[in-house]
């Protein structure tokens, strides 16, 4: 059985939100974890247009978005599976909205 069929479809919008920002975390970060081995490739390096402070600003924001954001919005759609049917209030939207905004700043 799924657990998501018995939940409200407001919840269910909620899970796949939570859900893709899981994922969409992890995909950034491996587009990232990409450009700091092309950055740190011997002559390919040199060609690359930004500073040498992009592969610690890169390194850093790699590790936050694989294992921080992933892990709280993990943390979150277990969250909705485990409330249940209950009362669905605009608070998990609100969050889930700060959540992707955060992401993007």
């Amino acid at each position: 059985m799924n657990p998501s069929s018995s939940l409200p479809s407001s919840r269910r919008a909620e899970l796949r939100g939570w859900t893709l920002l899981a994922l969409g975390s992890l995909a950034i970060a491996g587009v990232l974890a990409l450009l700091l081995v092309l950055d740190r490739t011997p002559k390919l390096g040199e060609l690359m247009p930004w500073s040498g402070m992009f592969f610690y600003r890169a390194l850093v924001t790699h590790v936050v978005l694989s294992f921080q954001i992933w892990f709280l919005a993990v943390l979150a759609a277990l969250s909705v599976l485990a409330s249940g049917t209950g009362r669905t209030g605009w608070y998990g939207f609100t969050a889930l909205a700060a959540g992707v905004g955060g992401v993007l700043l």
